[in-house]
């Protein structure tokens, strides 16, 4: 969802010409320097597995210096089939990026109307610390016995002792839904 085309990071940071994954090229600026990217698609995708994408040049060298794909297992057929749907599909329809955008925007400003130090970032994760462990868990039965679910994570990359309540903000979410939520997290503070 990140950058004008949604392709992620180092789009919005406006780092995705320095040659990202490409052949290097003698004299560019950074010189033999350049940004090597991966990801995943089982997040925004729902698929699985990751990627390393590139130029058939960057790929072949990558696959003879890399151990792992040597190691790796080829995606289940119809896991790879509905990763590329889903690529497909958000490339037809760039306006599910916009309303993944406006639902983000949504949830972190009724978020903060409650009370939360929500950050400003366009993620569409949004991590929440409050209060201890056991409050968090409460507020997580209470969410769903009303239809929401907003996991919490007792260990996550980067989060301290008492864990982290987490949600995960969709394309596809309505107006009604966000408030729904942001009704009910209220209701939980």
């Amino acid at each position: 969802m990140l950058g004008e085309h949604g392709r992620g990071t180092l789009e919005h940071h406006r780092l995705w010409p320095l040659g990202v994954n490409g052949d290097l090229q003698p004299g560019r600026r950074g010189g033999d320097v350049r940004l090597v990217f991966c990801g995943t698609l089982s997040k925004a995708f729902g698929g699985f597995g990751g990627i390393i994408p590139g130029t058939r040049r960057f790929i072949a060298r990558a696959r003879s210096a890399s151990h792992y794909h040597s190691g790796a297992s080829e995606p289940p057929i119809a896991a790879a089939a509905a990763t590329a749907r889903a690529i497909g599909l958000l490339s037809r329809r760039p306006e599910m990026r916009e309303n993944l955008r406006r639902n983000v925007r949504l949830v972190r400003e009724g978020l903060r109307d409650c009370g939360l130090d929500v950050e400003d970032t366009p993620s569409p994760v949004i991590g929440l610390r409050i209060g201890d462990a056991a409050n968090m868990r409460r507020i997580e039965r209470q969410l769903r016995a009303r239809g929401i679910l907003v996991k919490y994570m007792e260990s996550y990359a980067g989060v301290g002792p008492e864990g982290v309540l987490r949600i995960s903000v969709f394309a596809t979410h309505t107006a009604e839904m966000i408030e729904k939520l942001i009704a009910a997290m209220q209701e939980a503070l």
